[in-house]
């Protein structure tokens, strides 16, 4: 264990056991039970808007965000094929020489990006919030890099601690999200990094997170290197699929 108290390693060995039981409870019932299940369901029309309403609090329809989702999938994809086009004749990006240098670099974009948050008054930015950051993926943490995003990007309780992202040596046999990265960061700086930190201090909410970055990112591209928005639109139509269930 990683906690130097007694006191809290007890308490969460045994918290461990205790969800290790339920995993296997669990396990055992989806086996028992696997054979009456049906891959084909819905919840229903009524139960969907009660969900919107009440858990997601939207006022959209399920016919109004299906037609919201298709646009922004076509757009998406349009934006894409068109910068694929128009950059055809420049050299791809080149990855990071090491983890170490992919560090360095994202600290200097995360400063960058800050600062341009305060000049374009996009978002504001105070000295005072920590920062999001890269650091090797430690040993305890590897096991789980194929379970999903290894970040640590703090809490409301934490507030005097930077966001973490880890990652591991720049390689091409990466997965997308990872060799983008790994090329250029600011993409997911934007995404994840930068606007949930700094909105760890004044609000809570996905909604104004997505605003902050939904607004930064067309004025960044603007600004920004031809291959770095190809980044962005694949990024983009890739999340959507994504969200497709693909």
């Amino acid at each position: 264990m990683l906690i130097a108290d007694k006191k809290f390693e007890n308490e969460l060995t045994e918290a461990v056991n205790k969800a290790a039981d339920a995993l296997e409870d669990y396990k055992n019932w989806i086996e028992l039970n696997l054979s009456k299940m049906n891959k084909v369901f819905s919840i229903g029309r009524e139960n969907y808007i009660y969900y919107l309403r009440n858990i997601a609090l939207m006022t959209y329809t399920p016919e109004e965000l299906l037609l919201m989702g298709k646009s922004e999938w076509n757009r998406s994809v349009a934006f894409d094929v068109f910068e694929r086009e128009r950059n055809i004749e420049l050299p791809e990006l080149k990855i990071f020489s090491s983890a170490d240098e992919q560090i360095v670099k994202e600290k200097e974009f995360e400063i960058e990006i800050r600062k341009f948050l305060v000049e374009k008054n996009l978002m504001s930015a105070p000295d005072w919030v920590q920062h999001y950051i890269n650091k090797k993926t430690p040993p305890h943490i590897e096991p789980f890099t194929n379970m999903g995003v290894v970040d640590d990007l703090t809490s409301e309780t934490r507030l005097d601690e930077d966001g973490v992202a880890y990652i591991p040596e720049p390689s091409e046999k990466m997965s997308y999200f990872r060799l983008a990265t790994a090329k250029d960061p600011r993409p997911i700086i934007i995404h994840e990094g930068v606007p949930v930190i700094i909105s760890r201090w004044f609000f809570r909410g996905q909604t104004l997170i997505q605003s902050a970055e939904d607004s930064l990112i067309p004025v960044l591209m603007r600004e920004s290197v031809f291959m770095l928005k190809n980044c962005f639109f694949s990024m983009g139509y890739l999340m959507i699929h994504r969200g497709r269930g693909k």
